[in-house]
């Protein structure tokens, strides 16, 4: 289940690369960013992490636009390089401010629906990886309806495609990359008070982040939003089954030996153009 909120991490860092041609190493960290907030949220006000969701997922979102919008655009018309090693920087400015802030140590956010199990015949589910599963499949179905059902849908698909014949036809296409922005970090703030209760908080959670979602990204064919969706389930469940057959060491290897083969058999991802 843990595979849909992967998918979904990773659709929101396609749309970025899709639109701007820009691939946003701090991705990950910013759903640190959420997470400490929802930290803040229990800590402070004593409220369950996904009530935190009010406020991470603005937060998240106005970070995303200005960050975009007043820093990377700035240095990405000289190349989109330099505007990837901005946010290279961002990750250590994001990991020693956390740290600073909440210290090195992992934090842990507890959630009303505790750790009670849903039985569906012999299959036993942890409720919050219920909770995430779905809320990251009506996220996943409210974004692709927003793609291939409204206007704004129409103007990101017009920018992917050609983003010479988009601005021909009169659309903002600065505007556009920085309202995809804003939404690819926005998803983020939906997704950090999601896994709050499921995995601890740590300063550096973004890096493995990242690197899960770039994977995704590349192995469902870049820039294929339905193949990225396919191969965070899928990757998502190698993970799961390493989880239950080896130890944690070897289990946290898996998944990027899995990368591997699957990139050798299928180097332009599962549904790449050939």
């Amino acid at each position: 289940m843990i595979g849909s909120v992967y998918a979904l991490i990773a659709l929101g860092m396609t749309l970025v690369f899709s639109t701007s041609r820009l691939m946003n190493f701090a991705h990950g960290h910013f759903m640190a960013i959420a997470m400490y907030l929802s930290l803040s949220v229990y800590t402070l006000l004593k409220l369950d992490p996904y009530i935190s969701i009010l406020v991470t997922v603005p937060v998240l979102l106005a970070l995303g636009v200005i960050f975009f919008r007043f820093i990377v655009i700035r240095v990405a018309h000289l190349h989109t390089l330099i505007a990837a090693q901005v946010t290279l920087a961002a990750i250590w400015i994001i990991e020693g401010t956390l740290s600073m802030v909440y210290g090195p140590d992992v934090h842990t956010v507890p959630s009303f629906v505790g750790a009670s199990r849903v039985h569906f015949g012999p299959l036993t589910v942890m409720t919050p990886h219920l909770v995430a599963f779905l809320a990251a499949v009506a996220m996943g179905i409210a974004l692709f309806w927003l793609l291939q059902r409204t206007g704004f849908g129409r103007s990101v698909r017009a920018v992917v495609q050609n983003r010479d014949a988009a601005e021909l036809m009169g659309i903002r296409v600065e505007r556009i990359q920085i309202l995809v922005f804003g939404i690819g970090i926005g998803l983020l703030g939906l997704i950090g008070p999601l896994v709050t209760p499921i995995m601890p908080a740590t300063p550096y959670i973004g890096l493995k982040t990242t690197l899960f979602a770039f994977m995704i990204m590349v192995f469902g064919g870049i820039g294929n939003l339905l193949g990225t969706v396919l191969s965070g389930l899928i990757l998502g469940l190698i993970e799961a089954l390493a989880l239950f057959f080896f130890s944690g060491s070897i289990a946290a290897v898996v998944p990027f030996v899995a990368f591997i083969v699957l990139l050798v058999l299928r180097p332009r991802g599962i549904l790449g153009e050939p």
